[in-house]
């Protein structure tokens, strides 16, 4: 089987003024003014780093550490999955979700859930009954008290349950259905609407973005085109920070027929009053292109976790990753250069877990590809 199966979603290295209080050489604090010898730079001591940084070989950077969490219950490991969090108030009612994707079996319908502890911890898997139909690399967001599943492998469906006051997720309905069946496709939210972008239709990539109204009551509107990518764009992802949109590397067509092509872009885009997008901008590229990584924003940088590198096109050449990548965000739609943070990657490699969600300090990677076999196991990342 194909490494994407069926082809179908972290510190700073670098001073930055002061973004990061951190450096990498000698401090000069304690040193005779005049005295510009080497010794005098020898007998000063090290700046510290910032309070949320770490010392790795004498460059600061952020730190996360990573640690097992339970392993998934019913023992299959899954990729092309949706993985996030519901918080309707209090501790009993907190948990981490996981649902649908594909493992050997096929295309899944299953969901799982974990309660999620004050402090972070993961309680073990819980039985959280079907979806309506198997659903696999669709794009999910969690808003207006509801779940909401856009579009996946061969479905250009809205599928959306509401969150109950227990947690638990409430009877499934079928929405609008979008203008195309976008596999390894993604979806955020801004205000009251839902906006899907890009995705692989067949082999074809598409370059839309399509957008949802929602109501208080968790209603979807119709969908509609507003906008359309500079390069028609998979495997990628996409987060908002403000009013700032992020889509981050990804491919333009089709690695299973030899079309692929990996990409090392940060698009950039700003919502507008109207809830249409700015033009296009382009952040600083990636070192190396990332493919069914995932993504995520915390305490002003932006990150890339796992992922498949510098695929080519027929993928004999990406292997899924170990790596954790930061920017920092220097402003709206700014972002600052990559750094590969060598001391926060996790133990293994993944590919194909596609979402992080993030509670406090703390980030789970739920299941996902190591080569070509889909592990149960769950990483809770502590940032540091």
């Amino acid at each position: 089987m194909s490494l994407f199966r069926f082809l179908p979603v972290f510190g700073l290295g670098l001073c930055l003024g002061v973004l990061a209080a951190c450096s990498s050489s000698k401090s000069t604090l304690n040193a005779d003014p005049g005295d510009t010898s080497d010794a005098a730079a020898e007998a000063a001591p090290p700046a510290p780093c910032a309070a949320d940084e770490h010392d790795a070989g004498g460059v600061c950077e952020l730190g996360i550490t990573w640690k097992a969490g339970p392993a998934l219950a019913d023992g299959l490991g899954r990729d092309h999955h949706h993985t996030f969090i519901v918080d309707p108030g209090g501790t009993s009612s907190r948990f981490l979700y996981v649902m649908g994707g594909f493992n050997d079996s096929g295309e899944l319908a299953t969901i799982l859930r974990s309660p999620l502890a004050d402090e972070g911890s993961l309680g073990a898997w819980q039985d959280a009954g079907m979806l309506p139909t198997a659903v696999a690399g669709a794009g999910v967001v969690v808003t207006h008290g509801v779940v909401v599943l856009a579009s996946g492998f061969n479905s250009n469906a809205t599928l959306s349950a509401p969150i109950n006051a227990d947690g638990s997720l409430g009877t499934w309905k079928t929405g609008p259905t979008l203008p195309g069946k976008w596999f390894h496709t993604t979806a955020v939210v801004h205000g009251d609407f839902i906006y899907v972008i890009g995705g692989l239709a067949g082999t074809v990539t598409t370059d839309n973005v399509v957008r949802s109204s929602i109501d208080a009551k968790g209603n979807l509107g119709e969908w509609e085109v507003i906008g359309h990518l500079p390069y028609s764009l998979s495997h990628h992802t996409s987060i908002v920070d403000g009013d700032t949109l992020y889509v981050v590397n990804g491919q333009t067509g089709n690695t299973n027929n030899n079309s692929g092509k990996p990409h090392r872009e940060v698009q950039i885009a700003t919502f507008q009053a109207d809830g249409k997008l700015s033009a296009w901008t382009q952040g600083p590229d990636t070192p190396s292109s990332y493919s069914t990584h995932a993504s995520a924003i915390h305490d002003g940088f932006l990150f890339i976790i796992g992922g498949v590198v510098d695929a080519t096109s027929d993928e004999s050449g990406g292997l899924p990753s170990r790596d954790v990548l930061h920017a920092p965000i220097l402003g709206p739609g700014q972002l600052g250069p990559w750094v590969k943070d060598t001391s926060s990657r996790m133990a293994d490699p993944r590919s194909h877990t596609h979402q992080v969600p993030i509670f406090k300090d703390k980030i789970y990677g739920v299941s996902g590809q190591n080569q070509t076999v889909d592990e149960t196991d769950v990483r809770i990342g502590t940032f540091h």
